[in-house]
């Protein structure tokens, strides 16, 4: 049974402004790392009680952040599900069923070409669908941008695992500054995706005349 397509406006605001969060985020996750590390065996040598405090401490702020980049994954992945959802629900013949949307970032292996694969194809049938309009224009150029964003994608990925299986424990600060900087365009792009498709998926709802 087909149900109404629902607007993804909302979700996607939220989505925008947990990925500028979770930058914020992981440059604190940084600060405490280079503390932890620097800081860490002064307290050792000085005061084993105060570095176990400062552990717990450096611990259970870990574990927050942690815990808010679970957060900000589940809206994003709730986000690309009910983008998908929608191109399923106004007839645009997806290739993939929508649980793909979600299943697609989760398994291994498959996560590193097929939400590439689905995100190219919402920009190619939300783009076949809209009128003449800026938002139409801004998915059909919008290529180049789908395709900096996954590589930006793999590559912080691809960092992760390097510095995952280093052999060089005393380069952990030098991998999380590095990190940072990388994630600092990905951000930029996430955000841009998520904008310009919101936009375009409005429009087209719009236009099909499930919202005003």
């Amino acid at each position: 049974m087909q149900n109404r397509p629902l607007s993804n406006r909302r979700i996607a605001n939220v989505a925008i402004f947990f990925t500028w969060a979770m930058l914020i985020v992981y440059f604190f996750q940084v600060i405490l790392n280079y503390i932890y590390e620097v800081a860490g065996p002064l307290f050792v040598a000085e005061d084993m009680s105060a570095f176990l405090k400062f552990t717990a401490l450096y611990l259970v702020a870990t574990l927050s952040i942690v815990v808010f980049i679970i957060i900000y994954l589940i809206i994003f992945l709730v986000w690309f599900y009910r983008a998908y959802a929608n191109l399923h629900e106004v007839n645009a013949m997806p290739k993939y069923s929508k649980s793909w949307a979600v299943w697609s970032w989760i398994i291994p292996i498959v996560n590193f070409y097929l939400p590439f694969q689905i995100l190219k194809e919402m920009y190619a049938k939300t783009a076949q669908l809209l009128s003449d309009s800026p938002e139409r224009d801004r998915l059909k150029n919008g290529v180049p941008t789908v395709n900096i964003f996954w590589a930006l994608f793999l590559i912080c990925i691809a960092f992760d695992i390097v510095y995952f299986v280093s052999i060089f424990p005393d380069l952990s600060v030098f991998f999380d500054i590095s990190m940072f900087i990388l994630l600092v365009p990905a951000a930029r792009y996430t955000a841009k995706i998520i904008d310009d498709y919101a936009q375009a998926e409005e429009q087209l709802l719009s236009e099909k005349g499930f919202i005003c």
